[in-house]
């Protein structure tokens, strides 16, 4: 096994970091690898929004409901950007109808999600860790406001970066057989049943960010965290068709 794939196999969630400041050679090498990530068509459809401000990091931690967030040596904010190549097309004189639509999002969300992997992944390989934030949907409005996000652009979540002050277990995964499907989709008669080992491995996994405190079985979570959804997590809809992309169905 070479180390990169000891790494990944090894990869756990950080959110408890030290002071130590990260090198800007080590920074450099970070963003080198998340801009050389593969991309839709090669049109790039996505922004890194590097947080040093104190004030904005601690307002994005109230957003988020976490405070380590504001502590991470580094805080970076993935967007999707359609809004720099819907100026090429305006410089040019043509019209950026076209590039409004779900399928821009969705590469400019697949962008984001590969170049912010290749960080991460990155980053543990250098004794880093690293924690994703889906949590800055929480508020998407006031995150745009702060950000100062412009038409065709959307923050899809966010990366902290520093090096560990915790230790945590390694998380159970979801078992591969669930997961890995051949030449269609399968699923099983009962997935309660299908997943009762898998539930037993999460009821002894101990989870630092509740206190140490074990979890719930997988398919008790499912139960218990689905069944309703945050009011602004809800109209998240709302949010992406005020930054200009249409949701709507088209002939």
């Amino acid at each position: 096994m070479n180390a990169t794939i000891e790494t990944m196999l090894n990869r756990r969630t950080i959110r408890a970091f030290t002071d130590e400041p990260i090198p800007q050679e080590i920074v450099d090498t970070l963003l080198k690898v998340a801009n050389l990530s593969a991309n839709s068509n090669g049109m790039s459809q996505y922004s890194i929004i590097e947080i040093t401000d104190s004030q904005l990091k601690e307002r994005l931690a109230d957003i988020c409901l976490q405070p380590y967030v504001a502590k991470a040596a580094k805080l970076y904010i993935f967007v999707i950007d359609v809004h720099r190549n819907a100026k090429i097309l305006e410089e040019a004189g043509l019209s950026d109808e076209n590039i409004r639509n779900m399928n821009s999002f969705v590469q400019g969300t697949s962008d984001g999600t590969l170049a912010a992997q290749s960080m991460v992944i990155a980053a543990q390989s250098l004794g880093l860790g690293a924690v994703f934030l889906g949590s800055i949907l929480n508020n998407v409005d006031a995150v745009v406001e702060l950000l100062d996000l412009p038409d065709l652009t959307f923050p899809i979540f966010g990366v902290g970066l520093g090096y560990p002050d915790q230790s945590p277990q390694l998380k159970p995964k979801m078992p591969l057989h669930m997961l890995l499907h051949e030449n269609g989709y399968q699923e099983p008669i009962n997935y309660h049943e299908a997943l009762e080992e898998y539930d037993r491995e999460m009821e002894t996994y101990y989870d630092l960010r509740e206190g140490g405190k074990r979890m719930d079985s997988f398919t008790l979570q499912v139960e218990r965290k689905l069944i309703s959804v945050t009011p602004n997590r809800s109209r998240i809809g709302n949010s992406i068709e005020k930054m200009g992309f249409r949701l709507k169905r088209e002939d």
